[in-house]
């Protein structure tokens, strides 16, 4: 059996990327294993939300159907009564806070066989997380399962803490927009075999062709106003 130790928080960054069409190759489904490639390869003009869980106080725990960052979270631990909470007091990727479980006994981290469905406020085209964990991970031991496709992770983590823990990236670009992520485990990650906790979750969306359209319409007849009033104001 693995060993670790983590905790988690919640708060989000809401980022505008400059408006403009991407081409997309049509039904392509890519994972990332890389935190910078992923966010590369998000089109401009996409709106990405990114949860860092600094907004919510440590020990706030996270019941089912809570929405943080466009993102609604549903648990079903191997433990019945274990909850997904905000913690603190271990490494992690950003600021403090991080998600994890209410679980004390192993630094409040998640237990791999507990299950989280990711469910969105809207159809997303792109999803990604840290996972941190101080036990042995290998490819595929998590996997982002969803009906275009489903990404893993690999054994080679970006980052490293000096509390032993490890930082892995885990993330897919979808063309077609997902309503929904399930967390499952590969065939190598046995219930209980190693811990981890969770850490900045993005989610990002190519908005529609018409939703660019009516935002550049808009900016027009600003711009037309604006011209009337100045020469008005002549």
């Amino acid at each position: 059996m693995r060993f670790v130790r983590w905790l988690f928080a919640p708060s989000f960054v809401l980022i505008f990327i400059p408006f403009a069409v991407a081409p997309k190759v049509e039904g392509a489904f890519l994972t990332f294993d890389n935190r910078a490639a992923f966010s590369a390869a998000i089109p401009p003009g996409s709106i990405t939300q990114v949860t860092t869980f600094e907004s919510l106080g440590a020990g706030t725990t996270i019941p089912d159907g809570t929405t943080i960052g466009g993102v609604t979270y549903t648990f079903t631990p191997l433990v019945t009564g274990d909850q997904l909470q905000i913690a603190s007091g271990l490494d992690t990727t950003s600021g403090a806070n991080f998600l994890g479980t209410d679980v004390d006994g192993n630094f409040n981290q998640i237990t791999a066989g507990d299950l989280i469905d990711f469910t969105f406020d809207r159809p997303y085209n792109a999803f990604g997380f840290y996972f941190i964990s101080a036990d042995l991970i290998f490819p595929g031991d998590l996997l982002l399962v969803t009906a275009e496709g489903t990404a893993s992770n690999s054994a080679i983590p970006e980052q490293t803490f000096t509390d032993g823990g490890l930082a892995y990236f885990i993330g897919f670009h979808s063309d077609v927009p997902v309503l929904s992520v399930a967390l499952s485990y590969g065939p190598d990650a046995p219930a209980g075999s190693f811990f981890y906790i969770i850490d900045d979750v993005t989610v990002s969306v190519v908005p529609e062709p018409s939703s660019l359209a009516l935002f550049g319409l808009g900016l027009s007849i600003l711009g037309f106003g604006g011209r009337r009033l100045r020469r008005h104001g002549r």
